[in-house]
């Protein structure tokens, strides 16, 4: 997280003539949106799209995944009245030299970027988004490890399982070697596998309601 500010930067010093377009969640674009002082001092016409769901969506779906809906901690972003809470992300790319549009409608999306990009100025496009399964949320195609407490027997069970399944291709400071084009690189490779099948994950679907908190589904199992 936090990558995608410094990485388009990066993109369009790189291949300056190419159009460059960072996509972001709030929760990754705040760890690093002050770089927008240097997309403004250089004037490098790169867009950044955040997608505003108003929280830390794939850390709340790791965490309701894994230990259920009563351990959602710190995923929300909300005011202590329960009211939802939002930097105007817009608002804040004019204060530093950016153009800023907000857009909460999915039909004035592509309006919106197609905008940003024939401008050739440093812009940023916020897209409120929705916030609650099953109208956001990753589907899932691996496994993340993180430990499950025995108190939760049949998660707990998953778990286990999901360990006996990991495999370690390498060990630490061996070399993998990797292709890139025409050019050859030796990097450290330390990598854990396993099979996709593990814990039940939530599908990604676009929706209008952003700032709606409906109930949620079912606890898992636990």
């Amino acid at each position: 997280m936090g990558f995608t500010v410094p990485g388009a930067i990066g993109a369009k010093l790189a291949a300056p003539k190419a159009p460059v377009l960072g996509i972001a969640g709030d929760g990754d674009f705040m760890q690093t949106m002050q770089e927008m002082a240097v997309v403004a001092q250089m004037d490098l016409p790169v867009l950044f799209v955040v997608l505003n769901n108003c929280g830390f969506r794939s850390i709340m779906n790791l965490q309701y995944n894994a230990f259920g809906k009563k351990r959602l901690i710190g995923t929300y972003f909300e005011k202590k009245d329960g009211s939802v809470y939002s930097a105007d992300f817009a608002a804040c790319a004019k204060a530093f030299g950016l153009n800023g549009a907000r857009v909460e409608d999915p039909d004035h999306i592509g309006p919106a970027v197609k905008k940003a990009l024939a401008s050739g100025r440093p812009s940023l496009v916020e897209v409120m988004t929705a916030r609650e399964w099953p109208h956001t949320g990753v589907s899932k195609s691996g496994w993340w490890d993180v430990p499950i407490p025995t108190y939760l027997p049949n998660t707990r069970k998953d778990y286990e399982k999901g360990r006996a399944e990991e495999k370690l291709s390498g060990q630490p400071g061996d070399l993998a070697l990797r292709q890139s084009g025409n050019r050859e690189r030796r990097m450290p490779m330390r990598r854990l596998t396993r099979s996709a099948s593990g814990l039940p994950g939530c599908p990604a679907v676009a929706s209008r309601p952003w700032a709606s908190r409906p109930a949620w589904p079912g606890t898992p199992s636990s």
